[in-house]
């Protein structure tokens, strides 16, 4: 079983997730700029909210044996690009490198 990740649409360029006990704050930058922030309830007006942001699937993980695999579908020039998994979570293409062979 794997994982897709998914490329933020366009202009959007990062993400940043903070979850409290009841909401999450999302910080939203488009261009590298801080374009604004928003707090949700925690569940799925959050999740239905962060798929607005996500793109074409450009890597996915998965498992032979104990071993997690990634392969990727999209050339970037650098590594420090976010992606969005199936399952909501924010992570970047060079963490994903890191946790993979």
């Amino acid at each position: 079983m794997g994982t897709e990740y998914y490329e933020l649409k366009k202009p959007v360029t990062s993400i940043d997730y903070r979850e409290t006990e009841k909401h999450v704050h999302l910080i939203i930058f488009c261009n590298h700029a801080n374009c604004g922030s928003i707090t949700l309830s925690k569940g799925e007006e959050s999740e239905d909210f962060l798929n607005l942001f996500r793109g074409k699937c450009v890597a996915k993980t998965s498992f032979i044996k104990e071993q997690r695999l990634l392969k990727i579908f999209e050339h970037y020039p650098f590594d420090d690009v976010y992606l969005l998994s199936a399952d909501n979570s924010l992570t970047t293409l060079k963490k994903l490198k890191e946790e993979c062979i």
